[in-house]
């Protein structure tokens, strides 16, 4: 299964500005698990 996969998308609803720091920290923190699997 895991070679199946060919994208992972974030949803995120961009009128709520506030919150961009927040989803940018989480995004960081999602790549850096996922470095040790792939090549981002």
């Amino acid at each position: 299964m895991k070679n199946n996969i060919t994208t992972i998308a974030f949803d995120a609803d961009d009128t709520l500005w506030i919150n961009e720091p927040y989803f940018q920290e989480a995004e960081k923190h999602f790549c850096t698990l996922l470095e040790h699997y792939l090549q981002i």
